[in-house]
């Protein structure tokens, strides 16, 4: 609620094994072969391999310097649309986009969630740089402009606490909460990391945060 502006309860989250497990998961739930998937281009790789995983077939929108190009999204969506195709869903890295380094702007974050109530289409919003802003104003997440309910949110530790912090986790509405959880048949995410990061997130995130931003 403080950093990224999201207002959810308990039933809203899940802890994952790292933001990857919650991609998997995602695919896990709504992909079969040859479903289709738009990410921007270029994207983080290991969301590529994650989709070959379970066969699905990848349609990009480029990028500017504003982020992902929403008048290419929008012709995409209704080229498909023309041809009877409904996307599973959109990925967007929306801070620091990997590997562009671009954040899409407020504007075009806004269009991306009006765009995905028009047409029917889920959002996955992949956060992990959230935190590791080195100037200017935090700009609003995709989830909380949306007022339609289409947009997934994921965080995770392993970026602002340390990359062997195997701890993320998925921001839904609770009926894709409780699809997910039973996917998700691993006993819980790392438990005895989840009982440090409870312990010492409340005094030391933010000094670490601010350490990390001085050595990138």
């Amino acid at each position: 609620k403080r950093d990224q502006g999201l207002h959810i309860a308990h039933e809203n989250v899940m802890l994952t094994s790292g933001g990857s497990q919650g991609i998997e998961l995602v695919f896990d739930l709504f992909v079969d072969p040859g479903d289709i998937v738009i990410a921007e281009a270029p994207t983080w790789m290991g969301f590529i391999d994650a989709m070959n995983n379970v066969g699905g077939k990848l349609i990009t929108v480029p990028l500017d310097e504003h982020g992902t190009d929403t008048v290419a999204l929008e012709q995409e969506l209704k080229r498909l649309a023309g041809e009877g195709i409904k996307p599973k869903f959109i990925y967007i890295i929306s801070n620091f986009q990997n590997p562009s380094g671009i954040s899409t702007t407020v504007e075009r974050r806004q269009r991306i969630a009006e765009l995905a109530a028009e047409y029917g289409v889920l959002v996955l919003e992949d956060d992990a740089y959230h935190d590791l802003r080195f100037s200017g104003e935090r700009i609003p997440s995709i989830y909380s402009l949306d007022n339609a309910g289409y947009t997934i949110y994921l965080g995770t530790l392993s970026k602002i606490m340390g990359a062997g912090m195997r701890i993320g986790w998925l921001v839904a509405p609770e009926r894709v909460i409780r699809r997910l959880a039973q996917l998700k048949f691993d006993g819980g995410s790392n438990i005895f990391g989840s009982f440090v990061a409870a312990e010492w997130i409340p005094d030391h995130l933010d000094d670490h945060i601010d350490g990390l931003k001085e050595i990138y």
